[in-house]
């Protein structure tokens, strides 16, 4: 469902937005041409989109830019991460006040987030720079080369 929001209105709300990979608990959308504070802007915007689009408890966060980023297959991927700058759209639970039951509605505030740092870090998962089943001579020569 996220994969398909995100294309259908990539044209009018998010241009040239592409999801390149998703699955029940992550999303990665390449927002190509776009400083890391716009591309920021516009991951909270479908984060918050998807959030209103599904049934609670679900919740979509944004946890990292990658500029760039390799995405080798599912669950494996690498790049250089920030983390912070802008705003952040956090859910807030409110209660119906003045009603006798106790029902609560989700509501979504806009709070500022951290900046982002002047030197990104080098974030790898699922690959062999960070797996203990590999050669540690692979591990540091894939590093390497994903560092340069």
């Amino acid at each position: 469902m996220a994969i398909s929001m995100v294309e259908s209105d990539r044209e009018r709300r998010w241009p040239g937005a592409r999801v390149v990979y998703g699955d029940t608990d992550s999303l990665f959308v390449a927002l190509p041409g776009m400083t890391r504070d716009a591309a920021a802007d516009a991951a909270e915007e479908i984060a918050a989109a998807v959030t209103r689009a599904c049934p609670r408890p679900v919740l979509l966060k944004v946890e990292k830019i990658y500029d760039p980023c390799v995405l080798l297959a599912k669950k494996r991927y690498a790049g250089r991460a920030f983390v912070g700058g802008g705003t952040k759209l956090v859910a807030v639970s409110t209660s119906a006040l003045g009603s006798s039951s106790s029902t609560s509605t989700q509501q979504l505030v806009r709070v500022p987030r951290s900046p982002f740092p002047p030197r990104p870090t080098f974030d790898a998962k699922g690959i062999e720079t960070v797996r203990r089943d590999s050669c540690p001579a692979a591990a540091k020569m894939l590093e390497g080369a994903l560092r340069i």
